[in-house]
This record gives structure tokens, sequence and C-alpha cells, in this order.
């Protein structure tokens, strides 16, 4: 009977260590939860137009799906602008890539807002970090100018996280500029709507 019972518990113990191994195989390795779960959407709000520059909003938005804090460094959060104009020669230009050239259309014109370090960042040069707690939706802003010949902007943000162990993240969005005010007064009512 001893023998049966020492047999029991032996055979209940390795269906517990198999039962934790496929639980934790699929809560790490099936499911991603030791990953970020990140959504990181750009917003481009045009808020109207002084002298001959349009005053724009750029937002970042990051929305934090999963359970855990996600740190991000300060000075790796940065955003860069191009733009088109009319006069600009419209051309799809080869991008060397890690993984195969890829063709994208090119926009000739960058809008310079550089802070010390030559980097157009989210935060204030003396922050380590930012985070984003789990089941949270954090929002940062700027506001630029943007020149009224422009008629096409490309926006486009990146940061590192600060675990070492993830890398980067990136968006991008690309916004047709408005051609005047009555047009930014149509799209306003548009997504009130």
């Amino acid at each position: 009977m001893k023998n049966y019972i020492e047999m029991a518990v032996s055979v209940a113990t390795i269906l517990a260590l198999m039962i934790g191994a496929f639980w934790t195989w699929l809560k790490f390795i099936r499911h991603r939860e030791a990953y970020p779960k990140v959504r990181f959407d750009l917003d481009v709000n045009f808020v109207g137009k002084q002298g001959k520059q349009w005053v724009v909003e750029l937002k970042a938005i990051l929305e934090n799906k999963g359970l855990v804090l996600h740190k991000i460094k300060a000075q790796s959060f940065t955003f860069n602008i191009r733009y088109l104009t009319a006069a600009d020669k419209i051309e799809n230009t080869k991008i060397p890539s890690t993984h195969n050239d890829t063709y994208q259309l090119m926009f000739s014109n960058k809008l310079l807002l550089r802070n010390d370090k030559g980097e157009n960042t989210w935060l204030p040069s003396n922050w380590e970090y930012t985070f984003i707690e789990g089941g949270m939706q954090q929002e940062y802003t700027h506001v630029v100018t943007i020149p009224e010949e422009a008629t096409f902007l490309l926006f486009h943000s990146r940061f590192d996280y600060a675990d070492k162990r993830l890398e980067f993240h990136t968006a991008e969005k690309i916004v047709k500029v408005p051609t005047d005010e009555k047009e930014i007064r149509t799209e306003n009512s548009k997504k009130a709507d």
C-alpha cells in the first residue's frame, strides 16, 4: 500500500510539473506575456494659420494593453517631420533594410526642431524615462509650425524601452496639409460626428 501511495505522489508531482511547464510555455512563449503589448499611434491636428505658417499639434498616443508597467528612455522618444511641397519632384527611393531593400516615396524637406543633441524629442532633456502603466493610455503632445507651402507631411516617431531585453518601437503617419482654414473646420466637424 505504501508503494502505491509513493507512486501516486510521484505521478502527481510529475503531472503537476508538466502542467506547470505547459502553462509557462503558453503564457510566456505562445502568448508572449513577457513582452510589451503597447499600441503606438500618431495624430496630427492642424489648429490654424498664423502668417505663412500652419500651427500644428502633434500627438504620440501610447496604450499599454498588457498588465506590466513599461519604462521608455526619455531621450530615445523622438520624432521627425518631413514634408512635400507642390514644387517637389515625386519619386520612390530605395531604402536600405536588413532584410530587403524597399522603395518608398521620398519626402524631400525636413522640419528642423532640434534639441541640443540634434533630435526632436517629446520629453524635456532632464528626464531619464517616462512610463506607461498596464491597461493605461498616455498622450504626449508637441506644438510646431509647418510652412504654408507644405502639401503632405510624413510624421515618424520612435522610442527605446528601458528594459535592455526589449528593443524599440516605431510609428509613422502621412497626412494631407489643408488648403485653407475652412478645410480644417470641415475636418473637425467630421471628427466630432
